[in-house]
């Protein structure tokens, strides 16, 4: 089914959408679809994937539960173009959130995910430049979603790949990678609580390094890894201040065990980390620490 161009369908509180026996749904957004719900009284979407046509208006889900398959999905190879924006939103049993996109903004605040969290921006035919703007702020923080006792945030992992601006903050991140990759003329990812396995920073062009704000980190990961183009001229350090490495606390041991940049590899990779300072506990921002 489509949502065509020019038309908005509102869809209230404690509304359930459901595909049709056992094979799933898609709803093609061409207009516009607000999903509006309240605590405990969800809109639910079962098995019913919504899909952002190539240009579209807007999908705004407040409170809502996908579950059973299904999700928030562009079609393969296809970027969209339009303004997304998810708060409050569970995508539990199956139900994922992958999407493609060339001009508009992908919101997401208050989530709770089960699976992999993909973003993926690419220019415009034409343009060297995307036009996106990527905000993800408050998941993990607490607070109750229907499918997990606590909202967990980004349980699956998070990878985002392009943005002309991306703003990832106060949020958890579990899985086996976190990356962020590519990004345009700002990065700022702090305050971030990060259970992924790897937590990953790489760019495909050299300088890029420093349009980064990373701080007030805390690490679990096994691996940190920075990397960039070697350049002759341009520099690429990476600083992580105030951040909080699992208990580790000397930068040489933290250098040494946790963090893979240009110093294992200066022919290859011109990124190097910088510590400032180190955090000697938890700052807890996005979560209690683990026990």
């Amino acid at each position: 089914m489509r949502i065509p161009k020019g038309v908005e369908i509102t869809v209230q509180r404690d509304v359930h959408v459901r595909a049709k026996g056992d094979k799933p749904a898609v709803i093609e957004v061409e207009g516009a679809l607000k999903a509006t719900g309240v605590s405990t009284r969800e809109v639910i979407f079962e098995n019913v994937t919504l899909e952002p046509c190539p240009k579209f208006n807007a999908i705004h889900c407040d409170s809502v539960w996908f579950r059973n398959g299904g999700g928030v999905r562009t079609p393969k190879d296809v970027p969209g173009e339009g303004y997304l924006f998810l708060e409050g939103v569970d995508l539990s049993k199956g139900a994922g959130f992958e999407v493609l996109f060339q001009s508009g903004d992908v919101k997401m605040s208050s989530i709770c995910t089960d699976g992999p969290t993909r973003i993926r921006i690419v220019p415009p035919p034409g343009s060297k430049e995307d036009r996106v703007r990527v905000f993800l702020r408050g998941s993990g923080q607490g607070g109750q979603c229907p499918n997990h006792s606590q909202r967990i945030g980004f349980g699956g992992g998070l990878e985002v790949d392009g943005g002309e601006d991306v703003t990832i903050q106060l949020s958890r991140v579990g899985g086996d990678l976190c990356s962020v990759r590519n990004w345009g003329q700002r990065l700022i990812f702090d305050g971030m609580k990060v259970n992924a396995t790897r937590l990953e920073f790489s760019h495909r062009k050299a300088g890029q390094f420093q349009k980064v704000q990373c701080a007030k980190l805390d690490v679990y990961s096994t691996i940190v890894s920075a990397a960039a183009p070697v350049d002759r001229v341009l520099k690429d350090t990476f600083t992580m201040d105030r951040c909080w490495f699992k208990g580790y606390d000397d930068p040489k041991v933290i250098q040494e065990k946790v963090i893979q940049d240009g110093f294992d590899d200066p022919a290859g990779n011109g990124a190097r980390v910088s510590l400032p300072k180190i955090n000697t506990r938890p700052l807890e921002l996005a979560g209690s620490v683990d026990r």
